[in-house]
């Protein structure tokens, strides 16, 4: 049962006033209030983790609390605690934006391709008409490595927004990544989950996610490694196993098997 207002308006002063019991207490009465306030936003678990929602959750009502006016504190919670807590929310999108920085194309230097260099500040001046949240995805996914779905959690974007995201990814690593750079890209990655013997200590849907591919995508690198010989003893059950001598071994014997037609 909820403590009358003038008894909540006593706490609230005594809290103000330095008193951390009477705060955890006030916190505790409150409850009701602050977990619909939580219901009424979107994608805060994408925001934070879940560990870290209640402690920003906290911070909100500690600010609420010490601009407070002094009368009727449930009133004033359950009128203005969820506006306050959805303006906390974008201050943090906004820093979340402004603290990842993102290298440019001038500041990619040393490519052996410079004509790629060109082909990549063209293709930022093109994400620079995206609405930002879809921009700033593409250049983690682009230039950090995130696949989308990771940033998409991040950035608490949808999983349509997300989706539509995927061809202009696609058309971005075909201008920035050769055929062979890529398939060495996905080689290094897929080596990340093999043992020392190059078993792949993964099953199927695990590797997908962790490449960042399609389900198509997945289907035809696969069968491109089998056709080769790269990938060996793969079953139900059983992603395979790869050369343990490496990603750069790998790399080779797949250029030696489309050399000699055995792909």
């Amino acid at each position: 049962m909820t403590a009358p207002s003038t008894s909540l308006d006593e706490l609230a002063l005594r809290a103000r006033s330095g008193d951390a019991a009477a705060r955890n207490l006030l916190w505790e009465q409150c409850g009701d209030v602050v977990r619909g306030a939580v219901a009424r936003q979107r994608g805060l678990p994408r925001l934070w983790e879940r560990a870290d929602l209640e402690q920003e959750v906290f911070i909100v009502f500690a600010e609420f609390l010490d601009a407070w006016q002094g009368s009727g504190f449930r009133d004033a919670m359950e009128r203005e605690f969820a506006g306050a807590l959805l303006r906390h929310v974008r201050r943090a999108r906004r820093k979340q934006y402004r603290e990842v920085s993102i290298p440019s194309a001038v500041h990619l230097g040393g490519d052996p391709y410079p004509a790629r260099l060109y082909a990549l500040t063209e293709l930022l001046e093109g994400l620079s008409q995206l609405p930002e949240p879809a921009r700033f995805a593409l250049q983690l996914h682009l230039f950090l490595g995130l696949s989308l779905a990771e940033v998409g959690r991040r950035l608490g974007m949808s999983r349509r927004a997300v989706v539509r995201l995927v061809p202009l990814a696609q058309s971005a690593v075909a201008v920035l990544e050769t055929r062979e750079e890529r398939l060495g890209r996905l080689l290094e990655a897929l080596y990340a989950l093999t043992d020392d013997t190059g078993r792949i200590r993964a099953n199927k849907d695990e590797v997908r996610t962790h490449l960042g591919l399609s389900v198509r995508e997945y289907t035809a690198f696969i069968a491109d490694l089998e056709g080769c010989g790269v990938l060996t003893v793969r079953s139900r059950g059983h992603a395979g196993r790869l050369p343990a001598a490496g990603p750069k071994h790998a790399l080779l014997r797949l250029r030696d098997a489309r050399r000699t037609g055995a792909a």
